[in-house]
């Protein structure tokens, strides 16, 4: 994956913070977000797992999830801490990951 310029992230719309875990893509998401005031997509959260009052620690169907992060990256920008296998194409959208 390139490495993005200083004028590329000044301009980037859709953004992706891509890592391993613990490595503070969901901190750094939210200061970026907070500071453009774009929507910001906490995957985890919002697409990889159900709720918690419907299952504990269970993934959504692989269908749901494309159908909610396609939902998502339709806006205009947005920035994203993650990006799961199952919908990665989906969340590729973005202009800077």
């Amino acid at each position: 994956m390139p490495i993005a310029h200083e004028h590329e992230i000044v301009s980037a719309r859709r953004v992706v913070f891509y890592g391993v875990t613990g490595s503070g893509k969901s901190t750094l998401a939210r200061e970026f977000a907070q500071l453009r005031r774009y929507p910001l997509c906490l995957v985890d959260e919002q697409i990889g797992y159900a709720p918690a009052s419907e299952a504990v620690w269970q993934n959504r169907d692989e269908h749901e999830m494309r159908i909610l992060a396609d939902q998502f990256t339709q806006l205009p920008e947005w920035v994203c801490d993650s990006a799961w296998g199952k919908f990665k194409d989906v969340i590729f959208r973005a202009q800077i990951c």
